[in-house]
């Protein structure tokens, strides 16, 4: 009897879950709770991605996002709707302009690393940068 090789069933790659608004309030309340020390920035990424089925990359980008624009850390490299930018741009804008401010810089520093038109993006910094 010849032997067979089991083979490695390939993984299957799912469509991306649209991202819905509500997906913007949770992840800055997940964020404010790393802020605080609640929770780690891995368990609340693992909270957004269970609770809306997103992708891991996703709920890093709507976390990490947040926290870089609150923070000032510069380098984000994933992408989210501009209407999730908008979302924490109104939520640090109460916070004052130097926080708007730092906000804003690093949301420049990721239209420039996109290397592209990103007109949504150029029109969500234009909309934001005269209230600093």
């Amino acid at each position: 009897m010849a032997e067979t090789k089991e083979e490695t069933p390939k993984r299957q790659r799912r469509t991306p879950r649209p991202v819905v608004p509500e997906t913007y309030a949770d992840a800055y309340a997940l964020a404010q709770q790393i802020s605080q020390g609640a929770l780690t920035q891995p368990e609340a990424e693992q909270i957004l991605t269970a609770r809306y089925d997103l992708g891991d990359r996703v709920a890093l980008g709507y976390i990490g996002n947040y926290l870089s624009m609150k923070h000032g850390a510069p380098k984000v490299r994933s992408t989210i709707a501009s209407d999730g930018w908008r979302f924490f741009l109104d939520h640090i804008e109460k916070e004052g302009p130097l926080a708007l401010q730092r906000a804003l810089s690093v949301l420049w520093e990721h239209v420039e690393y996109l290397h592209g038109p990103e007109s949504k993006l150029r029109q969500v910094h234009a909309d934001y940068i005269g209230k600093v």
